[in-house]
């Protein structure tokens, strides 16, 4: 790639020097290295031992298990803690029961203190003896300038009461959490342990008996701070049956994020930081959940033989009842015999890591180009912008605001002629074969459609913009001549007056919508965008991921509630004979596939739709939600929206309403939050495709260091094609893109396994066999692939849903069979 730069650059010399000096230093490599082969083969044993035998070889869970749960713990950054977190893993491993080999994976929370080397001493410790176990870390900044109000339990220090906070709040909010889909969240502390075996599986109980919350003991603790919520609550100040022992549970999250009492109560909580001010202890913050939702259910185990703090809880005590264990330290070291020895093991690991560096010193040293994998870790090290991103609740001193704003300010100085599009990114050739086509919708700010359009503009790619015609003539005329400068894009030449809520915001589309379709017939999925939305990926992001989603559509759809509302939308008129209730509703901001594009615009049904909506209130809101619903619709999703997960990727939202709003540290408009730079931590880890909203005239610093993000994202995929931040898996799984794939599969003959992913008629599959760790509902399993050869059977009474595995079928093999 350098040398393909260099001659680019028309320096034909230059290049041919460069590659004579860089055969003569690897020749020179070939003969050191030869010379000194023995010291190689030790070195490489060594590496092996050093490296391999102490790292992190977990496989991810691929076990059937019925349940999707985690073990989380929070851990202190201490060797005290480390080797607690070790005793406690290792007696789940010794006393609880697995399904098939299978244990449930476990997330261990640390602070920024959490060094390399006390993961390595958990992982080297753990998987030693349980190497299929996946385990994850993942970072908490509990940095807060809250002080603790005077005379609240001063004994409890702010580090006590943000483990409290994360117990009642964050943890349940948290990426980790939210994104891997759990079902149930077990909590065990790094000083928790099993001491005998476990004759059932908890997290099977917990399911098989309906159960929404599981506790082992309760005890006694004053909660004077949270008995003004209590009262609000339960009309009393009181709890009648203690506070929950704070050190095990099992919770089933959807209960929790459903539970309109528990997520009242425990936004009271923690608005302005009130679990932080006055202390409440997490335990009891559970015991009032569970006596809030008077439809919980909710039990005390008793069964199994549980220690926390070295003490031991015999089976069968429910109360808060221990009886001293002496030997700790010596069940520490039976529990993990081998750190006896690790000693000598941290020795050779030095060894290993130091003839390691002179190693690759001697083999680089010849190396006439280096180029550094680390911009990114470079760019959230070291900058302002980088430390934003990657620290939630960071607050930037007056001198680094001024430093960052000057940074920003000198950003947006680019120019806004024909340059705006001149940048020297170079084209993959998975984005050449790709192309994309946008619609943006303008009616002000022309600073900030300039940002979007540099952001996302390629030169393969399509693009309409449909400026209002309230707009200034200024604005219309600035836009016509950066328009000038290329020709993939076009400025509608029809102009609407849009309104918000009015038919006028679908009629502006369907004029770019027609530019579009008839401008280009390569490009593969449509995105409709408007001024104020944020790119959170690259166009090869883009591509990378869209390509998994089959020619799948990304459309939120749900029924209106309530039949009033549904009559409200005829209005007395009469529904046209193609039509027919319910009516749903979903987000305007879509993603569709060429395909789906083409039936809107040729179909006498969706036109129907498109001119009954004509004189109704926010009808692009019910437009697309309508249309994905029909089987005849390519790429057709017949189910709700689930507001419970994360599976709406077109953009990422954070409303009022939901559990998620204190996200926002920005305002909201319409229910919809403003985002400003202290978001930047949760844009950027988040797995959506643009972000909406961001108002230049509030804040500019959040599309500054987005933007910068991305391009470092994009220089190093330029440099390094290896490299992705694209979890694949997460976009395979998502419903409506995985909704084709469930059923019950036998194979009639077995074929070798793919070595890399193979186009069938237009759709990817990997796989033939099932996943078994994502077993779903009535022994429906999960398939990424069908292959010729295999045998696909289904029953179901669900027509929408025989509609759907017959797609899934006909995609994989090209075959119809229906039985």
């Amino acid at each position: 790639m350098w040398l393909f730069n260099k001659y680019r650059r028309g320096n034909f010399q230059a290049s041919y020097n460069a590659l004579k000096l860089y055969l003569k230093n690897a020749i020179r490599a070939l003969k050191y290295l030869r010379r000194r082969r023995k010291l190689i083969v030790i070195v490489v044993v060594l590496i092996y031992v050093a490296t391999f035998g102490y790292t992190n070889l977990f496989i991810r869970e691929n076990q059937a298990t019925p349940t999707r749960g985690v073990i989380v713990t929070l851990i202190r950054s201490t060797n005290r803690s480390i080797f607690l977190t070790i005793n406690m893993i290792h007696s789940i491993i010794q006393f609880y029961p697995t399904n098939n080999g299978y244990l449930y994976p476990f997330i261990i929370f640390h602070d920024e203190n959490f060094t390399s080397i006390m993961r390595k001493q958990i992982l080297s410790c753990v998987l030693r003896t349980k190497k299929q176990l996946q385990i994850s870390f993942e970072l908490l900044n509990f940095e807060t300038k809250v002080k603790v109000d005077p005379g609240s339990r001063l004994e409890k220090p702010i580090g006590y009461r943000l483990m409290c906070r994360f117990w009642t709040y964050d943890v349940f909010y948290h990426p980790a959490i939210i994104r891997r889909k759990y079902e149930y969240l077990m909590r065990m502390d790094d000083d928790s342990y099993f001491m005998d075996h476990i004759k059932m599986d908890i997290f099977n109980y917990t399911f098989n008996a309906k159960l929404d919350y599981l506790y082992r003991s309760v005890y006694g603790e004053s909660i004077a701070p949270m008995e003004p919520i209590l009262e609000r609550f339960l009309n009393k100040r009181s709890l009648k049956a203690g506070c929950i022992y704070n050190n095990f549970f099992i919770i089933r999250l959807k209960w929790f994020y459903e539970s309109k009492q528990v997520q009242s109560f425990v936004r009271d909580l923690t608005r302005d930081d009130f679990m932080l001010r006055q202390y409440i202890g997490d335990g009891c913050a559970h015991a009032a959940m569970l006596e809030i939702d008077k439809e919980i259910k909710a039990e005390r185990l008793t069964n199994i033989s549980y220690g926390h703090n070295f003490h031991l809880m015999p089976s069968g005590n429910p109360l808060w009842s221990f009886r001293p264990v002496t030997t700790f330290y010596d069940e520490i070291k039976n529990a993990c015999h081998h750190l006896i020895v690790l000693n000598f093991y941290h020795r050779l690991v030095y060894i290993c890591i130091i003839i390691y560096l002179l190693f690759w010193y001697v083999n680089f040293r010849f190396r006439s180009l280096s180029i550094s994998p680390t911009q990114l870790d470079i760019f959230l090290n070291s900058t302002l912008c980088g430390r934003l991103i990657r620290y939630p609740n960071i607050i930037l001193t007056e001198s680094e605001l001024l430093q960052i704003n000057e940074e920003a300010s000198s950003f947006f100085s680019y120019s806004k002629d024909c340059s705006l599009f001149q940048r020297s990114i170079k084209i993959s050739s998975a984005e050449l074969t790709y192309p994309l086509a946008f619609t943006i919708l303008i009616h002000t700010n022309l600073d900030q459609f300039d940002f979007i359009l540099r952001t996302i503009y390629h030169r393969y790619n399509y693009y309409c913009i449909h400026v209002d015609i309230k707009s200034s003539l200024s604005l219309y005329q600035a836009i016509e001549n950066r328009v000038k400068c290329v020709s993939n894009i076009y400025l509608s030449e029809k102009r609407i007056n849009v309104t918000w809520g009015d038919f006028s915001v679908l009629e502006a589309e369907h004029i770019c919508q027609k530019v579009l379709l008839k401008k280009s017939l390569t490009w593969k999925y449509y995105f409709n965008l408007a001024n104020t939305d944020l790119p959170l990926k690259t166009n090869f992001e883009l591509v990378e991921i869209l390509k998994l989603y089959n020619n799948q559509n990304d459309i939120t759809s749900l029924p209106y509630r309530s039949n009033l509302r549904q009559k409200q939308i005829l209005s007395n008129r009469t529904l046209p004979s193609t039509l027919s209730l319910p009516f749903y509703k979903g987000e305007f901001h879509v993603l569709l596939s060429r395909s789906t594009l083409e039936y809107i615009h040729k179909n006498s049904r969706v036109m129907d739709l498109y001119y009954f909506l004509n004189g109704t209130f926010v009808p692009d809101e019910h437009y697309y939600s309508m249309i994905n619903r029909w089987k005849e619709t390519p790429g057709f999703y017949p189910y709700d929206h689930d507001l419970s997960q994360i599976t709406f990727m077109t953009r990422y939202k954070i409303w009022n309403d939901r559990p998620e709003y204190h996200l926002c540290h920005g305002s909201y408009v319409r229910g919809i939050c403003v985002f400003n730079y202290q978001d930047l931590w949760h844009l950027a880890t988040s797995p959506h495709f643009f972000a909406n909203k961001i108002f230049f005239q509030h804040d500019r610093l959040t599309p500054y260091c987005m933007a910068q993000y991305l391009d470092i994202r994009i220089n190093m995929k330029q440099e390094n094609k290896d490299f992705s931040m694209i979890e694949h898996d997460f976009y395979k799984k998502l419903n409506n893109v995985s909704q084709y794939c469930f059923a019950t599969c036998s194979y009639r003959e077995r074929k070798s396994e793919p070595t890399e992913m193979m186009p069938l008629e237009g759709y990817t599959v990997d796989y033939a066999e099932a996943d078994n760790g994502l077993i779903m509902h009535d022994g429906k399993y999960f398939f990424k692939a069908v292959r010729e050869g295999d045998v696909v059977t289904f029953a179901t009474n669900e027509e929408n849903e025989r509609h759907s595995w017959v797609q899934a079928l006909y995609r994989a093999t090209g075959k119809l069979i229906e039985k």
